[in-house]
């Protein structure tokens, strides 16, 4: 299986005092999906990047673009690290990490088994409007075997809807919003990518949280069963993958969207 979106997707994780530094893959490999689809070729990033090296081969021009997105991608960090932050901040185990979407429930009063039973139940609401054709696309991207831009605009538009509507729940509940101001990342912190596109990044130490411990220890490996749709879900609002899909020639990103074929 590809690391791309692999379930864990570390390589690396040592807890040091006060802080987690981990070792991972990038969500997106921005080469594997420039190797499979042209219309990031049109991009308006790509084209002044191929402007820039007029003599230069093609492959030259990529290595050049993934160099550009990833510096362009930096500014975006700051979400992607509290995101992060979160889900390896789970409490009790070493192995389990947390979807995300814990920090949300802070102050319900909700027990962690129900919490991560809420979740499961956001990611069958998920699975009920994922359309049939396009269900392949979507879990083969989610385990990292072959993403497709069709399914991580479809991944990314249902994302943010869930995110609208968490924060929604969130703005009538001061406790979430204190346990969301605690995720905050010091604005110096970036994440450095290294080896050939492995991340390298910090992550605090959260302060015990009963949500801390809402997660599930047997995960299934089917990528649309609905608990791991939801531990994976968040990585197409990683700041690489949000720099990759924002290249796009805003033209080209509604042919790019699934289309659903009638008979």
């Amino acid at each position: 299986m590809n690391e791309v979106l692999s379930p864990q997707g570390v390589n690396k994780r040592e807890r040091l005092g006060s802080s987690i530094h981990i070792v991972n893959t990038p969500p997106v490999r921005p080469l594997d999906l420039l190797g499979g689809a042209e219309a990031i070729l049109a991009g308006e990033l790509y084209k002044q990047v191929q402007k820039k090296m007029p003599d230069e081969s093609p492959e030259g021009v990529r290595k050049e673009f993934y160099k550009t997105i990833t510096e362009a991608s930096h500014k975006l960090d700051p979400n992607t690290l509290r995101w992060q932050t979160l889900r390896q901040n789970a409490v009790g185990s070493e192995q389990a990490r947390l979807t995300g979407f814990e920090g949300y429930y802070a102050g319900s009063r909700l027990t962690p088994e129900e919490i991560v039973q809420d979740i499961t139940s956001t990611g069958d609401e998920v699975l009920r409007v994922l359309p049939s054709g396009l269900r392949k696309e979507v879990a083969r991207t989610l385990t990292g075997e072959q993403p497709t831009f069709p399914a991580i605009l479809w991944l990314s538009d249902t994302f943010g809807a869930m995110l609208g509507r968490y924060r929604a729940m969130r703005s009538h509940n001061k406790e979430a919003q204190r346990f969301r101001d605690s995720l905050a990342v010091l604005p110096s912190t970036k994440i450095s990518y290294i080896d050939g596109g492995k991340r390298d990044f910090i992550v605090p130490v959260l302060t015990d949280n009963e949500v801390l411990r809402a997660y599930q220890t047997n995960i299934e490996s089917d990528p649309l069963h609905p608990y791991t749709l939801m531990e994976h879900i968040g990585k197409v609002g990683d700041s690489l993958v949000r720099t990759v899909t924002g290249s796009l020639d805003p033209t080209e990103i509604n042919q790019l969207r699934y289309k659903p074929t009638y008979w």
